[in-house]
């Protein structure tokens, strides 16, 4: 547990304490490393395939006339 909250101190005193976010699809922080800072899950094969499923089904029911259901 020592080297954990070794890891934890360091990160509270860097400058990437900025670009420490929390994943728009679960509970966990990641940090984001893109260019633009505009990473928004923790991974994009897990969270981020998720929302852009769930978007995609929610687009297409829209555009179907129907609500979405589930």
């Amino acid at each position: 547990m020592r080297p954990v909250a070794h890891a934890a101190l360091q990160l509270l005193h860097a400058p990437e304490l900025r670009r420490v976010k929390r994943c728009a699809g679960c509970p966990w922080l990641f940090l984001d490393a893109s260019r633009n800072g505009s990473r928004r899950w923790c991974s994009m094969t897990d969270c981020g395939t998720h929302a852009k499923i769930q978007r995609y089904v929610t687009k297409r029911a829209a555009s179907r006339g129907r609500p979405r259901t589930g």
